[in-house]
C-alpha cells in the first residue's frame, strides 16, 4: 500500500468519474485555456482528450514493466504513477495513474484507445 505521503494517497477513494473530473480540470488549468472552473462535461472531455494524447506513452511505459504489471490493488496506482511520472509529469498524472490502476492493468494493456475511452462514459463502480 502506498504510504500516506505518496502523491496518489489522498485520491485513492475517488471513483473513476471523480478521477476523470479532477484529471480534466487539472489538464484544463495547466493547458492553454487556463480554465479554472470547468463544468463536469468539460472536465470529462478534457480527460478523454488528455488520455487520447498520452495513451500510447502510458501504455508503453506501463505494459512493458513486469514490476508494474504484477502490482495489485493500491500498490498498482503507486507503481503506475511512478512509471508514468518519469515520462509525462504534471498534476493530471496522479489521477491518470489511479484511473488506469482501477481500470485494471491487464485490461488496460489489452485494450485499444477506443475501448479505453468508452470506459470513461460508464457509470462509476
Amino acid at each position: 500500500m502506498p504510504s500516506a505521503s505518496h502523491p496518489t494517497a489522498p485520491y485513492l477513494n475517488l471513483n473513476r468519474t471523480q478521477l476523470l473530473i479532477r484529471l480534466g480540470a487539472s489538464a484544463l488549468a495547466e493547458g492553454e485555456s487556463h480554465l479554472e472552473n470547468p463544468s463536469v462535461r468539460e472536465s470529462i472531455e478534457a480527460a478523454q482528450q488528455w488520455f487520447g494524447q498520452h495513451y500510447d506513452t502510458i501504455k508503453k511505459a506501463v505494459c512493458t514493466r513486469k514490476d508494474v504489471l504484477t502490482s495489485k490493488g493500491l500498490n498498482a496506482a503507486a507503481a503506475v504513477f511512478d512509471v508514468i511520472t518519469s515520462v509525462l509529469g504534471g498534476v493530471p498524472v496522479t489521477f491518470a495513474a489511479i484511473y488506469v490502476a482501477d481500470y485494471g492493468l491487464d485490461k488496460f494493456c489489452k485494450t485499444g484507445l477506443k475501448e479505453f475511452k468508452e470506459s470513461m462514459d460508464e457509470q462509476p463502480k
